[in-house]
């Protein structure tokens, strides 16, 4: 192997020294045995934990005075190509605007590359000019003359834009047709399920709310079933409507029998903005305060969960601005500040980050502030405050650290018994850390800045990056936790490693994918050490995509991956995972070679899982639609892989349904809630219809929150709610029941009139005791939050 690679650098060597018959002579012979060479230079396969193998030695150095065409190419000439060009019209039509621009390192536009190679088959062309690196005019003219040369001279593919690739579903109506009032609340028993959703699943990796938050819902929803429900401020409302919307959203992919109208996360998710006041720019940019960068950052990542990433994106923008404008990037030394209020602060920012992160990984656009414009210090390990030891119980930790598998009432999944302590701020402080290693892949491979390096200094960034992220692995993952195993032996799994597991093998693959592809046809000259490199970064890229396909149960368990997974973006991990198999396998097994038939079983083990989520997951059904255009549309010479890997699918599987037709067959054979009596139980947006009279509730003023909050006035029909829907919204117009006629209280005619005045007074009297009584429960309440005000 060693002599055939000297053989070709011998050739190289001589290549520029010749007349030009004989260069092309050279040319041709070195085209033929390359990409065979290539590939028996990578039989060395990566197996020690991702780890990218050492170069060699003293057979990978050069002599001095060979070329080395990598430095003289500019670094979009991997999989990354074009990173400074755009090669659509955007603003072509509505479906184009909204999906909006998609970057190299998005699964979108590797899926486009999948299908451009799998209609091609093993036919690119050799020698294309990709232009020089550099920032000057000259530079960036000859990279564009470059990228129109290549179009000219290549087959386009049948994904003419990111809109025939994308299973994102940004091009969707988000919008209701009914009106919504702010102040509709669920039942309360419903309440604590769906923010047990996000508590149970979503808080340890973004902590959307403050750490006191889920201590005050607890009093506030017990406070309704005692039917003298706390007055609560707009926006904290806004924000557990946010959350609402997030668990309401989990709830159907895990398809909860308690759950929902398949459009309640919607109405909640429009409550909160109403109360937000997004739809006033002015006002809402106006009035800065922690609780509203939370809040927006909450709806950025509720837009994420429902697959609107390009909302997601725009809105996580929004809450960092915000952010920014109060000075969270930076640290505070504020004397007066003591930790207790300093945390929520730091948190706060580290969870916008850890949001834009995924966001920009998954939509390929930049982030709003590089790292090194930020100083502000990590979370602390231990983030309970003393005024929590109340709760300590509950909030110790919120992650599951054992696997059962799905019950029968969904609801079992956020029961206090699978609860245990995990370290929950470790954990942060560790997937913190892996969203910084994320950001610099993202700046240094795949941002338009990259295309005026050279492919050489790309190099050097991936080796950079590939150390950096094993450094933290071996603080954070032991080798021994990190090499997956088989599911027999495995019956429990930590949460926290599972997760971190999945997110390391992405990181992996975003590293090492610029790589994957058929780079040696790109550069001219380039050195031994250089084709080297780029074979073992390529088979690393596809062992990583194993290694993630390892992670998962071999038969698709869907309430395994939404209860130990990263539900918010799996199908994001499974289709990351999809494009690079299937990129391996049109390009033949040319890095793995011996590996391609564990290739083909792991392509055929995410297809079911993707069939498998795709009944409760119109995000995963759409990425099912666009595997299946891909491989429909495979070259003649990838025709007998295919019928393998979608035999399972035509015996066993019907069609796929349309989105959301799941939801509606199941919704339908739900009990209809009992929406004719009206109780205080299933709609409580009655904390301003206190039956005391004006001058008392002026007297006993909320003592949580000084300000007045809207008024609001709730009573039943006389004949019941004529407007039946599944969701706990009351009536699609607000204060409709002011069109209905009410029914008077039954009275007794007989009762002298004296003696009816008097029982009012005695009412009244009653309701004022017993509003004493409540004032006096709130006031600890109460104090607990006065640091939330001073804050904000």
């Amino acid at each position: 192997m060693r002599l055939n690679q000297n053989l070709v650098n011998l050739l190289k060597d001589l290549e520029g020294r010749v007349d030009e018959a004989d260069k092309k002579i050279i040319n041709e012979a070195l085209q033929d045995v390359e990409d065979d060479l290539v590939s028996l230079g990578s039989v060395q396969s990566v197996r020690t934990l991702g780890k990218r193998p050492r170069e060699q030695s003293s057979a990978g150095k050069e002599p001095e005075n060979a070329d080395h065409g990598e430095a003289f190419v500019t670094a979009s000439v991997g999989s990354n190509e074009d990173l400074d060009f755009l090669d659509e019209d955007l603003m072509r039509n509505r479906e184009a605007r909204e999906t909006g621009y998609i970057g190299q390192n998005s699964e979108v536009q590797w899926l486009r590359s999948v299908q451009r190679q799998a209609e091609r088959g093993n036919t690119d062309p050799h020698g294309q000019r990709y232009g020089p690196p550099g920032a000057s005019l000259g530079a960036i003219n000859e990279r564009s003359e470059a990228l129109h040369e290549r179009r000219q001279n290549s087959m386009p593919g049948s994904m003419h834009h990111v809109t025939d690739a994308t299973f994102y579903l940004d091009s969707d109506d988000i919008e209701i047709d009914i009106a919504v009032d702010p102040y509709e609340m669920p039942n309360s028993d419903i309440a604590e399920k769906l923010f047990n959703c996000y508590i149970d699943t979503v808080h340890g990796t973004f902590p959307l709310m403050p750490a006191n938050f889920e201590d005050q819902f607890s009093r506030y929803i017990q406070s309704i079933r005692n039917q003298h429900p706390y007055h609560v401020p707009p926006k904290w409302r806004a924000t557990m409507n946010l959350l609402f919307a997030i668990g309401a959203k989990y709830s159907h992919l895990t398809g909860a029998e308690w759950r929902g109208d398949e459009r309640d996360h919607l109405i909640y998710m429009t409550r909160a903005v109403q109360l937000l006041g997004l739809k006033d720019t002015m006002a809402f940019i106006a009035a800065l305060s922690l609780d509203r960068v939370q809040a927006t950052g909450a709806l950025a990542f509720y837009f994420l969960v429902i697959g609107h990433v390009s909302r997601a994106w725009i809105m996580i923008g929004l809450s960092i601005r915000l952010a920014l404008a109060l000075g969270l990037h930076l640290r505070n030394e504020d004397p007066s500040l003591d930790d207790a209020k300093r945390e929520p602060l730091v948190r706060a920012w580290w969870c916008l980050h850890s949001i834009e992160c995924l966001v920009s990984s998954i939509t390929g656009r930049p982030p709003v502030i590089a790292n090194e414009d930020c100083t502000v210090s990590h979370p602390q390990t231990m983030s309970r405050s003393p005024d929590q030891d109340s709760s300590a119980s509950r909030q110790t930790s919120r992650i599951r650290t054992s696997y059962s598998p799905p019950q029968t009432n969904a609801s079992s999944s956020t029961s206090e018994s699978g609860r245990q302590g995990t370290g929950e701020s470790h954990y942060f402080v560790a997937y913190i850390d892996l969203t910084l290693i994320s950001q610099k892949v993202l700046l240094n491979l795949y941002s338009p800045r990259t295309a005026i390096q050279s492919w050489e200094h790309v190099q050097t960034k991936i080796t950079q990056l590939l150390n950096e992220l094993e450094e933290w692995s071996k603080s954070v993952l032991p080798p021994e936790n990190l090499r997956t195993s088989t599911w027999s032996h495995r019956p429990d799994v930590n949460r926290e490693r599972f997760l971190l597991k999945m997110y390391y093998w992405s990181t992996m693959i975003l590293i090492t994918r610029p790589c994957l592809c058929r780079i040696e046809r790109r550069i001219a000259s380039e050195s031994g050490r250089s084709v080297n490199f780029n074979a073992k970064t390529a088979e690393t890229c596809v062992y990583a995509a194993q290694q993630m396909v390892r992670l998962l149960p071999d038969q698709p368990d869907t309430g395994f991956i939404y209860s130990q997974g990263p539900w918010w973006d799996v199908v994001h991990n499974i289709m990351q995972t999809m494009a690079v198999l299937l990129l391996e396998m049109a390009y033949e097994g040319k890095h793995l070679a011996e590996e391609k038939p564990d290739i083909i079983t792991c392509i055929k083990k995410m297809i079911r899982w993707l069939r498998a989520m795709q009944v409760n997951d119109p995000v995963a059904a759409r990425a099912y639609d666009v595997v299946y255009k891909i491989l429909n549309t495979c070259a003649p010479a990838l025709r007998e892989q295919v019928k393998e890997l979608v035999a399972d699918d035509q015996d066993q599987v019907p069609p796929p349904p349309p989105p959301h037709s799941a939801h509606r067959q199941n919704s339908t054979q739900r009990p209809q809630p009992d929406l004719w009596n009206a109780s205080d139980d299933t709609e409580l947006p009655q904390e301003a219809s206190q039956s005391l009279a004006p001058p008392f509730q002026q007297q006993f003023a909320d003592p949580l929150y000084p300000y007045h909050l809207p008024e609001h006035q709730s009573t039943s029909f006389a004949f019941g709610n004529p407007f039946v829907t599944r969701f706990d919204q009351g009536m699609p117009l607000v204060d409709i029941q002011n069109l209905w006629w009410q029914s008077a209280a039954p009275v007794n005619l007989g009762l002298d009139p004296s003696e009816l005045i008097l029982s009012q007074q005695q009412q009244m009297q009653q309701q004022m005791q017993q509003r004493m009584q409540q004032q006096m429960q709130q006031t600890e309440f109460a104090e607990q939050l006065e640091g939330n005000r001073d804050m904000n």
